[in-house]
């Protein structure tokens, strides 16, 4: 398999019906994409060809380490590319340490777009990188960042947020105050990096995001 200058996203797909859902914004002409459901062959171009985005469709990880023989989680454990998981809007996520960012299709298509954008083109100026710990609840942090207005991309994997930091111009850069990030922060090549707490208003820090 040859690969041009585009963005290379690689997605394992489970369900014709999910694919059918990501169709529109794979087939931009912007990335060049290899789709299949055979997990091994998946993960083996994988290291072979270093794609910028890997997207797992999951509905069901229980079926899924049945039909594979390991879980979903042994599966990935070694590899170095952002991972994309999604699942129908109505179920919930299982947080898995090498998992970059969670989506629900179709409500986020949006979101997945940016996803791809910031790692496969780059040259994104989102007001804020913010690294945290993957929860599904909508906290105060989030509302306050959504009621003011500012841009930002929300990262639950360090690896991911270098490989981010590597190709995009962000502001400045959150990291939550949790003990599994505490050192997130020497890692991070960023002249603006603070701690914030999701139950924080953004008072105190908003003059670094005008």
């Amino acid at each position: 398999m040859q690969f041009s200058d585009f963005g290379h996203i690689f997605v394992y797909n489970n369900t014709e019906q999910n694919l059918a859902v990501l169709q529109n914004v794979l087939s931009s002409g912007i990335y060049q994409t290899f789709t299949t459901g055979n997990i091994y062959q998946f993960l083996q171009y994988a290291k072979e060809l270093s794609p910028d985005l890997m997207i797992f469709n999951l509905d069901d990880e229980k079926k899924y380490s049945e039909e594979t023989g390991a879980s979903f989680n042994q599966q990935i454990r070694l590899t170095n590319f952002p991972i994309v998981l999604t699942k129908p809007h109505n179920q919930k996520f299982s947080v898995h340490s090498r998992v970059a960012h969670y989506i629900h299709l179709p409500l986020e298509i949006a979101k997945l777009q940016d996803i791809m954008e910031s790692y496969c083109l780059g040259h994104k100026n989102h007001q804020i990188l913010f690294l945290s710990e993957y929860r599904p609840q909508y906290d105060r942090l989030h509302r306050s960042l959504d009621i003011g207005g500012y841009t930002y991309f929300e990262v639950h994997n360090l690896e991911a947020a270098e490989i981010y930091l590597s190709k995009n111009n962000p502001q400045t850069v959150f990291v939550e105050y949790n003990p599994k990030l505490l050192t997130a922060r020497h890692h991070l090549q960023h002249n603006r990096i603070f701690y914030v707490d999701r139950q924080q208003d953004i008072t105190e820090i908003e003059k670094f995001l005008n």
